[in-house]
């Protein structure tokens, strides 16, 4: 009898746990799908990228000595002043001569010259602006990849759990001589490779968030607080969704190239080499002038002060033919700027295109994934149950949550590609630049 009851009670202890481990098997991590459920806004990270990140930092002291450069050109219009003394000690012969000088006509010269520093500084300016809106897509996506994998952190602490839970159930089983030793073999293999693979995605969000810190220039939780902020807030998802809907995709291209600081950028140099040929050619053409020059020069007991009004012609052609060698030069340059306009445009409507396809397609993979998932984890529960009763095998149990994890696995990736697809688009084509960060909140 007492073997009976020993039997009885194992028996019911095995239903009740491969209940309860059945019930943990069809609960998934809640992977935070709204934004509502979610404190801070990703809007956070880019501001604090954008003010501490040092590459901008640089990009706007250049940007202020192309207008520094600019200003300087601006001046050639004005007369320039000049001194100029000599004195010979045998003779005691001193000479001291002052220069004023007002250009009247550089052949077009100092006018290029402006338009081509204007142009430089103005090029300068977008290269803020794309460096700019490089930060925001580096921040975001490494935002999102950080969401991912901590997601993924939790997804594999419960894999792990639930190994360490089929482990101690199989251990038992075997002392009780009801499954075979081979079982346990298996089952400790998989959990040797769940600790692993947690291992692992530690080790990457680990990274992840180290790098992200990089760009803020201090630890993530003293810019979006302890909890972990959403990607993006419903209505700049609702909107683009319905942009997608109605704007064609030729539409699209439009708007990032009327927006694109590269392109805007690129063109800029072309008016900048457009100048730089005028102010070339310029150089080898007569220069006239308006001159004053005011000399005192004095030869032991004579002293002589005398000044003098006149007009001067310049020209310089420079040593052999080199003036049209820079001429030629600068033409090339800018050819050279033209055709990486060229190129420009038509990466850029490659570019557009492809996020396009992306974002829909990553935006369509999202329900079928969660779909996928829903079914692993009531086929894990369901293996489980039919395990019990002897329908199912050890092997089965152990695949089934094997499926669970990487559906889990799978859902996170296709709703963070969509989300950082999604944030490539905003920037490329201006829906989400510095000035309006406020559409990432959905203000």
């Amino acid at each position: 009898m007492s073997h009976i009851w020993v039997g009885w009670a194992g028996a019911i202890a095995f239903a009740f746990f491969c209940s309860s481990l059945a019930q943990a098997a069809s609960s998934n991590p809640s992977l935070p799908t709204s934004p509502e459920s979610l404190s801070v806004a990703v809007s956070a990270v880019i501001e604090r990228s954008l003010s501490t990140y040092p590459i901008l930092s640089q990009r706007r002291a250049e940007k202020e000595a192309a207008g520094q450069e600019a200003a300087s050109a601006w001046w050639g219009r004005f007369p320039s002043l000049s001194a100029i003394g000599r004195r010979e000690e045998k003779t005691e012969i001193t000479d001291r001569t002052v220069r004023l000088s007002l250009p009247l006509w550089a052949s077009g010269g100092i006018q290029a010259r402006i338009n081509e520093t204007r142009a430089r500084a103005e090029a300068a300016e977008a290269e803020v602006l794309s460096s700019q809106q490089a930060v925001i897509v580096q921040a975001g996506e490494l935002f999102f990849d950080l969401l991912r994998l901590e997601h993924a952190v939790l997804v594999a602490a419960e894999n792990l759990q639930e190994h360490q839970r089929l482990v101690d159930l199989i251990e038992r089983r075997v002392k009780s001589e009801y499954s075979p030793a081979a079982d346990l073999v298996i089952a400790r293999s998989r959990l040797q490779l769940a600790v692993s693979e947690e291992i692992q995605v530690i080790r990457q969000r680990d990274t992840t968030l180290s790098t992200l810190q990089q760009f803020l220039g201090e630890p993530l939780h003293a810019v979006i607080g302890p909890h972990r902020p959403t990607w993006i807030t419903q209505a700049l998802e609702q909107r683009i969704e319905s942009d997608t809907q109605r704007r064609e995709t030729e539409e699209w291209v439009t708007r990032a190239r009327t927006f694109s600081p590269e392109l805007l950028q690129s063109r800029k140099r072309e008016v900048a080499a457009a100048a730089e040929v005028t102010a070339v050619r310029a150089r080898a053409l007569p220069r006239l002038s308006l001159v004053y020059e005011h000399n005192w020069r004095s030869e032991g007991q004579l002293n002589e002060d005398e000044g003098l009004t006149f007009m001067l012609v310049q020209i310089d052609t420079g040593a052999g033919l080199s003036a049209v060698d820079s001429v030629r030069a600068a033409q090339s340059r800018r050819v050279a700027a033209q055709e990486s306009i060229s190129l420009l445009e038509r990466q850029l409507a490659a570019q557009t295109r492809n996020l396009l396809l992306d974002t829909e397609s990553f935006r369509s993979e999202i329900v079928p994934a969660r779909i996928a998932s829903q079914a692993t984890a009531d086929t894990m529960a369901s293996t489980l149950r039919q395990y019990q009763i002897g329908r199912k095998g050890w092997l089965d149990v152990l695949n089934a949550q094997r499926e669970k994890t990487q559906a889990l696995f799978s859902l996170a990736d296709v709703v963070f590609r969509y989300e950082k697809s999604r944030l490539r688009l905003g920037a490329i084509t201006g829906d989400i630049r510095p000035d309006r960060l406020g559409d990432i909140r959905g203000q």
